[in-house]
């Protein structure tokens, strides 16, 4: 009757009134004791309700829309190392905009295709309050093409493969351009355990690149994969995940050919009143393999993240305080850096 009764939650969902009032009444005959059968009383009247004057629920939209105002003030714009021999300033407050548009024209979960194929784009901006850090405003455009499937062989699982393009422009000037692809997937091994393994290649192209490109040339591909293992603990009020990620950048410049081993925990919370916390911790071990002159060159990096956030007002607008500490030291001298910001921001989601 369990299974009845949520049957009837999600045909009444995408507006099949009919036929979650006929599963309804069926909890209310196999099992009239239960708690099911009491929660179907309370629903019928409302669904004939419905029924009766064409207040059928809306089917799930094919787009996803989002837009994010923030402002962040962070405290080493430059990440600049505290061996360098500057007095400049490199504390700044920065504004920051951001907008995401998704369309699926095939939408597995709206239509009978057993396949979701859609696009996105992305557009990031931040700019600083000091005209010092010109140099370091940064815009962001990305657009993307998908194909996504979810299913059941064995056990549930969800398949995910993605192209897309990212322009990247730094103060007023071109700084990057790359295409990429990415492939993921998504196995239930449990009812609160989901395996997440993945794969990314990028081929990246930088802008007013060197004159000695043999050496110092970031342009390349980097290859990337992994996984991630995530519980789903206490009625899915916590979220406890581990993930491990192993990356390669081959690069046209000896100097930037990297092997890097990145690990990472993430965990997320709700909390009463509608609050919700998320934290991630995460750790990169990155071997510059052909690194120039001695010693050879490695660098350890630290980042920590958290935020708390909560509906503000309505259920489409989110309000968010976040604070990241990062930290990296190398065999290098002038690699090593310490970095926080904190920011607040809202973000509306329709």
């Amino acid at each position: 009757v369990a299974c009845r009764f949520y049957l009837a939650q999600a045909l009444a969902s995408v507006g099949n009134i009919a036929a979650a009032l006929v599963q309804l009444q069926q909890v209310q005959q196999i099992a009239p004791e239960s708690p099911y059968a009491a929660r179907a009383a309370a629903a019928i009247p409302r669904l004939e309700q419905i029924a009766a004057t064409s207040q059928v629920p809306r089917k799930p939209r094919r787009w996803t829309f989002c837009l994010r105002a923030a402002g962040e003030l962070d405290d080493n714009v430059a990440a600049r190392s505290s061996a360098t021999e500057s007095d400049g300033v490199n504390e700044s407050w920065r504004e920051v905009a951001s907008a995401y548009l998704e369309l699926r024209p095939l939408d597995q979960r709206a239509g009978k295709l057993p396949l979701t194929i859609g696009a996105y784009v992305s557009g990031y901006g931040s700019w600083h309050e000091e005209s010092t850090f010109a140099d370091y405003d940064l815009v962001i455009g990305t657009g993307a093409a998908f194909v996504r499937h979810s299913g059941a062989f064995l056990i549930p699982y969800r398949f995910d493969l993605t192209a897309s393009y990212t322009d990247v422009t730094l103060g007023d000037d071109p700084y990057s351009t790359t295409e990429s692809a990415a492939l993921g997937l998504e196995l239930r091994l449990a009812r609160r355990a989901v395996f997440a393994p993945f794969a990314t290649r990028a081929e990246k192209d930088f802008e007013n690149d060197t004159t000695s490109p043999e050496l110092y040339s970031r342009d390349g591909v980097d290859v990337a994969y992994g996984a991630d293992q995530y519980f789903y603990l206490f009625g899915n009020k916590l979220t406890f995940g581990l993930g491990y990620e192993y990356r390669e950048m081959d690069a046209v410049g000896d100097q930037f050919d990297i092997e890097s081993h990145n690990g990472r925990v993430i965990v997320q919370l709700r909390l009463p009143l509608r609050f919700q916390f998320k934290t991630r911790v995460s750790y990169s071990e990155e071997d510059y393999l052909e690194y120039t002159p001695d010693p050879k060159r490695v660098d350890d990096s630290w980042k920590a993240n958290g935020s708390l956030s909560r509906p503000l007002f309505c259920n489409w607008l989110t309000g968010e305080v976040s604070y990241t500490y990062e930290t990296s030291k190398s065999t290098v001298e002038f690699s090593d850096y310490e970095r926080s910001v904190t920011g607040v921001s809202l973000r509306a989601t329709f």
